[in-house]
């Protein structure tokens, strides 16, 4: 790991946090953004089309 990577990690993480915990929250935080973009996306192609959640539910 390079240098500087190690030290923007370290001004990161919060005092008595563990890096696993900071990189636990940044893998998180990632995984958010990219589903809130995902929704920014369909909204904004108008891809999205609405569903009945118990019409997919229920057995056939």
């Amino acid at each position: 790991m390079k240098e500087y990577i190690w030290k923007s990690l370290h001004d990161l993480k919060e005092a008595g946090q563990s890096y696993d915990d900071l990189l636990s929250r940044m893998i998180r935080r990632e995984r958010d953004y990219r589903d809130r973009q995902m929704i920014v996306d369909i909204d904004r192609e108008g891809e999205f089309v609405a569903f009945d959640p118990e019409a997919i539910m229920k057995d056939d």
